[in-house]
């Protein structure tokens, strides 16, 4: 298991987690309809999470992710949000002594900076970053300040 390696210390120095959180909502009621009726929904779906996503006003960007979005296959997203569980106390306690960079989009509407915040508590080793003009996507929309903030994290580790 990867907590196992993660204890042994020989294989990994440090984790990197962009758009984390300790709890996320659990199996979300919408995921209880048919495959036909979310197909249905799923450019309203998409409109709405890449709102809350995107901080940017790029039009390539908020088409290339709107087009992604919509390629996803509606009975697999049924699937993995239906199966969504939050990592339990015992094992974030697993990951206490390892180095660790939280990076977040400042104006990200999925995972709030108090979600983050409390990773953050929990892993004690743990340093939290925000990257202020990004969203819940900030690899896609500052990627040379998200490389910047993973660079120094490898570094200093």
């Amino acid at each position: 298991m990867l907590a196992d390696t993660m204890l042994a210390g020989d294989t990994i120095a440090g984790l990197i987690l962009l758009g984390a959180a300790k709890q996320f909502p659990e199996g979300h009621p919408i995921f209880r309809l048919p495959v036909f009726v979310l197909q249905w929904l799923q450019p309203s779906l998409t409109k709405a999470f890449l709102q809350m996503a995107l901080a940017s006003n790029d039009p390539e960007l908020i088409q290339q992710e709107t087009d992604g979005c919509n390629a996803n296959p509606m009975y697999m997203c049924k699937a993995y949000y239906r199966q969504v569980r939050n990592v339990s106390d015992d094992e974030i306690a697993k990951c206490r002594s390892l180095p660790s960079l939280l990076i977040r989009g400042g104006q990200d509407g999925i995972v709030s900076a108090s979600d983050v915040e409390a990773l953050a508590v929990a892993m004690p080793l743990a340093q939290m970053k925000t990257v202020a003009n990004a969203g819940h996507v900030p690899m896609l929309e500052e990627p040379g300040k998200v490389a910047e903030l993973i660079d120094e994290f490898i570094k200093s580790i």
